[in-house]
């Protein structure tokens, strides 16, 4: 096993998005002992296509976030030429989540088909604006009544 030289965790800068993503994501870096760790914040809100993985990684080269032509895959020619592993902050914290309690565990939560769970970014007309973790097959009137909205037109 090969330790990673370096780990990039990169953001996209709104508030609550990194105020929630950031130490999870330095978490996750430092599990897996790199020599260094940079953040990343991009401000540039039209790079929604950069969370294609290659796209990303043209991205934290300083090119326009377009994704790569394959072969070659990140795994072997990812970021400067490296081999590359890219993942998100969910995957991360459902990784470390499995390491400390194990699969079993994890299986138990969420549905028969989709185990786990799921982050889902809240706004607009709602008292509680955020960041909520709810387990795969939540009904949209729970998170709706957890986020405090009001005159929501659901169906009864």
């Amino acid at each position: 096993m090969c330790a990673a030289s370096t780990a990039i965790c990169w953001i996209r800068s709104t508030k609550s998005c990194s105020a929630a993503a950031t130490p999870i994501c330095w978490a996750a870096a430092s599990s897996a002992k790199p020599a260094s760790i940079s953040t990343s914040k991009s401000t540039w809100r039209r790079r929604y296509i950069c969370g294609e993985e290659s796209a990303l990684i043209e991205s934290l080269e300083g090119k326009r976030g377009n994704p790569r032509n394959r072969p070659p895959f990140p795994v072997t020619h990812g970021y400067l030429q490296q081999p590359t592993v890219v993942n998100n902050v969910e995957t991360f914290a459902a990784t470390t989540l499995i390491a400390l309690h194990g699969g079993a565990w994890y299986q138990a939560i969420g549905t028969e088909k989709s185990a786990g769970t799921k982050l889902l970014s809240v706004s607009g007309d709602c008292e509680r604006p955020g960041i909520y973790e709810y387990p795969f097959g939540v009904t949209v009137a729970q998170v709706l009544e957890d986020c405090g909205a009001r005159d929501t037109q659901l169906p009864r």
